[in-house]
């Protein structure tokens, strides 16, 4: 008994995988530009003690620094926020 295999494209099955990886990897120099600043921010967000007088303006910088990011409107900036999950540990999520 020979077993037939239907006509199998390497080339279209290819191009469709790279399609499938190459989504969701738009990312430019501005998203890799606001890792550092939003992982440091982030930080201050979640320390121990964010009540001490000390820490209080340094929270207060971090959350208008988001805020910023925000009101920017620009998708990279606010994409590296949403992978961060930065809004969830804002909101205490």
């Amino acid at each position: 008994m020979v077993y037939k295999y239907p006509e199998f494209d390497f080339k279209k099955r290819i191009e469709r995988i790279n399609k499938e990886l190459s989504f969701g990897l738009d990312r430019n120099v501005e998203y890799y530009r606001e890792l550092i600043p939003i992982a440091e921010n982030l930080s201050v967000i979640t320390m121990d003690d964010p009540f001490e007088l000390e820490n209080k303006v340094k929270l207060r910088i971090s959350l208008q620094y988001i805020n910023s990011i925000l009101k920017t409107g620009n998708n990279q900036k606010i994409k590296v926020l949403f992978d961060f999950k930065v809004v969830q540990k804002v909101m205490g999520v």
